[in-house]
């Protein structure tokens, strides 16, 4: 547990005596201030790339299974928290049950018509629509989201972090508006590192500074409209030279918008990132490391998608969706080097198109069976995102089959 999740504990702790020793009989909450839930779900997937496995074969090893609590015993204070075990293929291999998030949550001030509050200890990240809820199934329209705006591969370092977050709410007029402040640090695992560098780089990351901002307005025609912004920082530091360490300085917002209207729903999304680092890695041929050279790099990757989706009826829908990602929004197909001295990404791995669509089924509130279809051109997502992997060959296109089956539970 790292030194920053520590302290989180321990404000939380204090925070938990504090209100505990401060509140009367007539504060406390009677009914059922305990709630437990939790969901499994077991996926296959099978694609003609390098992501999910590295021999190109199908995949079983795409599971989830979550146990989340929540604690309320004052009417403006909670504590909630997830445990869960996740694994997808080669992609992210179980590291064993892991914290997902563990929070204490006080509104301080409500008053009908605007709430304020604050949030302290493992918090998700609100990055987008979908990001605070990408591991649930039954919160995201598939089973793989779009990869142009949430990473599989960089899932870390967008997901949680480990700090505190003002939020509010407030109804002005017939909009409803929300926000939320937050700073802190995040873990990153050794697999994380690998999706990231591959065999180029092997050492330890660490997480620096953590800032993010989103607001989200609900219209009253059935349209939200999604802003967020995310300001971090890591160092890299190599096990072939420790006195070489890398930083990266990333710069990221998202724009977006979600359209309902009966049984169809449209979502939009639009978002840039300003990436700046100094690092030595190796000088790349092909997949081969030639030897070691420090290298800068500064550029903006552009990614957007649109997504329709429709229900059926009450238990079948519907999707469709186009997504891109450009690397470099300014070299959108990889013909120049990134790097003068480096040349690790050009043509088919400096971009990805995306063309999907699928169908679920949830035949009673508390099972969902999902399947879909992708149809890639480029590699730009598939990991090791700096090193362009030889086994996915010169082939432009490629395709992706995905199923899954999930149960939730209550208890």
């Amino acid at each position: 547990m790292n030194k920053s999740l520590v302290l989180c504990l321990k404000v939380i702790g204090f925070f938990l005596f504090v209100l505990v020793n401060s509140v009367t009989k007539a504060d406390l909450i009677d009914d059922k201030p305990w709630q437990l839930n939790g969901f499994a779900s077991q996926g296959v997937i099978d694609a003609d790339s390098t992501f999910i496995d590295e021999d190109k074969d199908i995949s079983f090893d795409v599971r989830e299974i979550a146990l989340n609590g929540q604690y309320q015993a004052l009417p403006r204070f909670r504590v909630s928290s997830q445990i869960q075990y996740r694994e997808v293929g080669d992609l992210d291999p179980s590291d064993g049950i892991e914290l997902d998030h563990l929070l204490a949550d006080w509104m301080f001030y409500s008053d009908g018509i605007q709430e304020l509050g604050i949030r302290l200890g493992r918090i998700k990240n609100s990055v987008g629509i979908y990001n605070d809820t990408r591991d649930i199934p039954f919160a995201r329209p598939s089973i793989i989201l779009p990869q142009s705006m949430y990473s599989e591969a960089l899932r870390d370092q967008y997901l949680r972090l480990d700090g505190g977050e003002l939020y509010g709410s407030h109804l002005l007029g017939g909009v409803a508006l929300s926000w939320g402040l937050a700073a802190g640090t995040s873990d990153y695992s050794e697999q994380a590192i690998r999706n990231i560098t591959g065999d180029l780089v092997k050492g330890s990351m660490k997480s620096n500074d953590h800032v993010r901002g989103h607001i989200q307005l609900s219209l009253p025609n059935s349209l939200d409209l999604y802003a967020s912004y995310l300001d971090y920082s890591y160092s890299l530091e190599a096990d072939l030279n420790p006195m070489l360490p890398s930083r990266a300085e990333i710069d990221h917002w998202v724009l977006g918008g979600q359209w309902s209207i009966d049984r169809f729903e449209v979502t939009a999304e639009y978002s840039e990132i300003d990436l700046k680092m100094d690092l030595p890695i190796g000088i790349v041929s092909g997949p081969s490391v030639m030897g070691i050279v420090n290298g800068d790099l500064a550029q903006t990757s552009q990614s957007y998608y649109l997504q329709g989706r429709y229900h059926l009826d009450d238990q079948w829908a519907m999707f469709i969706r186009y997504d891109m990602l450009h690397l470099d929004k300014n070299d959108k197909y990889g013909k120049e080097p990134i790097m003068d001295a480096l040349d690790i990404r050009s043509g088919l791995y400096s971009y990805s198109k995306t063309r999907s669509l699928g169908v679920s089924w949830q035949p009673t509130a508390d099972w969902l069976l999902m399947v879909e279809y992708h149809y890639v051109t480029g590699y730009a997502w598939v990991p090791p995102l700096f090193e362009p992997n030889s086994a996915n060959g010169q082939d432009e296109d490629w395709s992706m089959i995905a199923g899954q089956v999930a149960y939730r539970f209550g208890l």
